[in-house]
C-alpha cells in the first residue's frame, strides 16, 4: 500500500491496508480460488454458511461488505500464505500471496485510478 499510494495519509493506508486482509476479503479469495470444497470439518453448519457466503458475494449477491463469512474460509487463505513463506522463503512467500491478492489488489488499483487527492482521500476513508 505505502508503495502504491505515496499520497495516502498514513491512516488512510492503514485503512486500505486492513480491508485487504480483513476476513471479508481472505473468505473471498478462498471461495474465488474453490478452496471451500477442500475444507475438511465436522460443524454441520459450515456448508450451509459457505453457500450463503458464495451467494452474496455472487453479482447477484449482497455485495462482500455484508457477509459474514464462516472464520474457517479465511483461516485457511491466512494458512496457505504461512505455508508459502515457510516453503520458499521470505521472497517466495511474497510473490505467492502477491500472486493470490491478485484480484483484490487490482480492484483496489482500479479504484484508485484517475483519482484527484480529495476523492483518493475520500475513498480511503468510506473503504471501512
Amino acid at each position: 500500500v505505502y508503495k502504491n499510494y505515496l499520497d495516502l495519509q498514513v491512516s488512510e493506508m492503514v485503512i486500505v491496508e486492513t480491508t485487504i486482509v480483513c476476513n471479508e476479503t481472505l473468505a473471498y479469495l478462498n471461495v474465488h480460488y474453490g478452496l471451500q470444497r477442500h475444507l475438511n470439518h465436522r460443524d454441520p453448519s459450515i456448508p450451509g454458511r459457505i453457500e450463503d457466503f458464495e451467494w452474496n458475494v455472487s453479482p447477484s449477491g449482497r455485495g462482500l461488505w455484508s457477509t459474514d463469512p464462516p472464520k474457517a474460509l479465511p483461516d485457511v487463505v491466512e494458512a496457505l500464505f504461512g505455508a508459502a513463506h515457510l516453503d520458499t522463503g521470505f521472497e517466495g512467500g511474497q510473490l505467492a500471496v502477491a500472486f493470490a491478492m491478485k484480484p483484490i489488489l487490482e480492484a483496489i488499483s482500479c479504484a484508485f485510478v484517475s483519482k484527484n487527492d480529495d476523492e483518493l482521500h475520500s475513498m480511503a476513508r468510506r473503504m471501512m
